[in-house]
Protein backbone atom coordinates (compact mmCIF):
# COMPACT_ATOMS: atom_id res chain seq x y z
CA UNK A 1 0.00 0.00 0.00
CA UNK A 2 2.83 2.53 0.41
CA UNK A 3 3.92 1.77 -2.61
CA UNK A 4 1.25 2.92 -4.58
CA UNK A 5 0.63 5.50 -2.14
CA UNK A 6 4.53 7.02 -3.30
CA UNK A 7 3.37 6.04 -6.66
CA UNK A 8 0.56 9.04 -6.36
CA UNK A 9 2.06 10.83 -5.12
CA UNK A 10 5.30 10.93 -6.72
CA UNK A 11 3.58 11.64 -9.98
CA UNK A 12 1.64 14.37 -8.37
CA UNK A 13 4.90 16.43 -7.45
CA UNK A 14 6.46 15.42 -10.69
CA UNK A 15 3.79 17.30 -12.24
CA UNK A 16 3.32 19.94 -10.26
CA UNK A 17 6.96 20.82 -10.69
CA UNK A 18 6.70 20.26 -14.55
CA UNK A 19 3.59 22.99 -14.04
CA UNK A 20 5.57 24.93 -12.06
CA UNK A 21 8.87 25.21 -14.43
CA UNK A 22 6.55 25.97 -17.32
CA UNK A 23 4.79 28.86 -15.74
CA UNK A 24 8.31 29.85 -14.59
CA UNK A 25 9.61 29.81 -18.38
CA UNK A 26 6.26 32.20 -19.53
CA UNK A 27 7.69 35.23 -17.24
CA UNK A 28 8.98 37.73 -18.41
CA UNK A 29 12.38 37.99 -18.54
CA UNK A 30 13.47 41.95 -19.26
CA UNK A 31 15.61 40.98 -21.90
CA UNK A 32 15.13 44.48 -23.48
CA UNK A 33 16.61 46.18 -20.04
CA UNK A 34 19.56 44.54 -20.10
CA UNK A 35 18.58 42.96 -16.60
CA UNK A 36 21.17 40.56 -15.21
CA UNK A 37 19.75 37.07 -16.04
CA UNK A 38 20.16 36.03 -12.28
CA UNK A 39 17.63 38.60 -11.64
CA UNK A 40 14.84 37.88 -14.17
CA UNK A 41 11.40 36.64 -12.11
CA UNK A 42 11.22 33.18 -13.00
CA UNK A 43 14.53 31.94 -11.76
CA UNK A 44 13.59 31.23 -8.41
CA UNK A 45 10.25 29.25 -8.95
CA UNK A 46 12.13 27.32 -12.02
CA UNK A 47 14.52 25.92 -9.87
CA UNK A 48 12.44 24.55 -7.07
CA UNK A 49 9.72 23.27 -10.04
CA UNK A 50 12.56 21.21 -11.42
CA UNK A 51 13.81 20.01 -7.87
CA UNK A 52 10.30 18.90 -7.23
CA UNK A 53 10.31 17.53 -10.50
CA UNK A 54 13.77 15.27 -9.48
CA UNK A 55 12.69 14.42 -6.16
CA UNK A 56 9.35 13.33 -7.45
CA UNK A 57 11.52 10.56 -10.31
CA UNK A 58 13.50 9.75 -7.36
CA UNK A 59 10.53 8.69 -5.34
CA UNK A 60 8.61 7.47 -8.36
CA UNK A 61 11.81 5.17 -9.13
CA UNK A 62 12.08 4.06 -5.12
CA UNK A 63 8.23 3.22 -5.16
CA UNK A 64 8.99 1.23 -8.84
CA UNK A 65 11.37 -0.85 -7.02
CA UNK A 66 9.07 -1.10 -3.97
CA UNK A 67 6.14 -2.32 -6.22
CA UNK A 68 8.70 -5.17 -7.55
CA UNK A 69 9.74 -6.51 -4.15
CA UNK A 70 6.25 -7.00 -3.71
CA UNK A 71 4.77 -10.51 -3.90
CA UNK A 72 3.27 -11.10 -7.38
CA UNK A 73 1.26 -14.18 -6.84
CA UNK A 74 -1.24 -15.39 -4.16
CA UNK A 75 1.58 -18.17 -3.18
CA UNK A 76 4.42 -16.15 -2.94
CA UNK A 77 1.96 -13.76 -0.28
CA UNK A 78 1.04 -16.86 1.93
CA UNK A 79 4.91 -17.39 2.18
CA UNK A 80 4.91 -13.68 3.14
CA UNK A 81 4.79 -13.15 7.20
CA UNK A 82 1.30 -11.29 7.92
CA UNK A 83 2.34 -7.83 8.68
CA UNK A 84 1.56 -6.99 13.02
CA UNK A 85 -0.64 -4.24 13.65
CA UNK A 86 1.38 -4.37 17.38
CA UNK A 87 1.71 -1.11 19.80
CA UNK A 88 5.12 -0.13 17.89
CA UNK A 89 3.02 0.71 14.60
CA UNK A 90 0.57 2.59 16.39
CA UNK A 91 3.06 4.10 18.34
CA UNK A 92 4.93 4.86 14.94
CA UNK A 93 1.93 6.58 13.79
CA UNK A 94 1.80 8.95 16.68
CA UNK A 95 5.37 9.94 16.57
CA UNK A 96 5.00 10.44 12.79
CA UNK A 97 1.76 12.74 13.58
CA UNK A 98 3.84 14.78 16.41
CA UNK A 99 7.01 15.06 14.42
CA UNK A 100 4.42 16.93 11.90
CA UNK A 101 2.92 19.09 14.21
CA UNK A 102 6.06 19.96 15.43
CA UNK A 103 7.29 20.76 11.90
CA UNK A 104 4.38 23.00 11.39
CA UNK A 105 4.36 24.93 14.13
CA UNK A 106 8.19 25.46 14.12
CA UNK A 107 7.64 26.48 9.96
CA UNK A 108 4.97 28.69 11.12
CA UNK A 109 6.68 30.41 13.52
CA UNK A 110 9.19 31.12 11.52
CA UNK A 111 7.19 32.34 9.05
CA UNK A 112 4.72 34.69 10.90
CA UNK A 113 6.56 35.00 14.08
CA UNK A 114 10.06 35.55 13.08
CA UNK A 115 9.98 36.79 9.55
CA UNK A 116 9.95 40.47 9.36
CA UNK A 117 10.13 41.04 13.38
CA UNK A 118 13.98 40.69 13.30
CA UNK A 119 16.89 40.59 10.68
CA UNK A 120 16.40 37.76 8.23
CA UNK A 121 19.50 35.93 9.07
CA UNK A 122 18.48 35.68 12.97
CA UNK A 123 15.07 34.28 12.50
CA UNK A 124 16.90 31.94 10.12
CA UNK A 125 19.24 30.99 12.69
CA UNK A 126 17.08 30.95 15.32
CA UNK A 127 14.86 28.36 13.10
CA UNK A 128 17.17 25.99 11.95
CA UNK A 129 18.49 25.62 15.40
CA UNK A 130 15.32 24.97 17.03
CA UNK A 131 14.71 22.52 14.13
CA UNK A 132 17.78 20.74 14.74
CA UNK A 133 17.51 20.35 18.10
CA UNK A 134 13.91 19.63 18.20
CA UNK A 135 14.22 16.63 16.07
CA UNK A 136 18.07 15.56 17.20
CA UNK A 137 17.86 16.23 20.73
CA UNK A 138 15.90 13.17 21.92
CA UNK A 139 18.35 11.29 20.78
CA UNK A 140 21.19 13.16 21.93
CA UNK A 141 19.47 13.54 25.45
CA UNK A 142 20.00 9.69 25.29
CA UNK A 143 23.50 9.07 24.56
CA UNK A 144 24.12 12.23 26.94
CA UNK A 145 25.71 14.54 23.75
CA UNK A 146 23.81 17.41 24.53
CA UNK A 147 26.68 20.20 24.63
CA UNK A 148 28.32 18.80 21.89
CA UNK A 149 24.77 18.75 19.88
CA UNK A 150 24.26 22.43 21.32
CA UNK A 151 27.64 23.14 19.45
CA UNK A 152 27.43 21.72 16.22
CA UNK A 153 23.44 22.57 15.68
CA UNK A 154 24.67 26.14 16.53
CA UNK A 155 27.42 26.05 14.11
CA UNK A 156 25.08 24.26 11.55
CA UNK A 157 21.89 27.31 12.37
CA UNK A 158 24.84 30.16 11.49
CA UNK A 159 26.36 28.43 8.38
CA UNK A 160 22.91 27.96 6.66
CA UNK A 161 21.54 31.54 8.13
CA UNK A 162 24.89 33.28 6.46
CA UNK A 163 24.39 31.09 2.99
CA UNK A 164 21.03 31.89 2.36
CA UNK A 165 20.95 35.67 3.26
CA UNK A 166 24.37 35.77 0.81
CA UNK A 167 22.77 34.03 -2.22
CA UNK A 168 19.43 35.72 -2.30
CA UNK A 169 21.15 39.59 -1.26
CA UNK A 170 23.86 38.81 -3.54
CA UNK A 171 22.82 36.19 -6.13
CA UNK A 172 19.09 36.70 -6.66
CA UNK A 173 19.04 40.26 -5.50
CA UNK A 174 16.76 40.23 -3.63
CA UNK A 175 15.99 42.60 -0.92
CA UNK A 176 15.64 40.44 2.86
CA UNK A 177 13.45 41.39 5.31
Amino acid sequence: MTATRDTVIALVLVSFGAFVVWEASRMPRFEHLTVNPYTVPGLVPAFLGASLVVFGLVMLARAALAHRRTPQTAAEAEREPAPTHSRHASHSRHASSRRLALTLVLTLGYAAGLVGRVPFWLATMVFVLAFILAFDGPGARAGRRVPRLIVTASLQAAVVAVAVTLVFERLFLVRLP
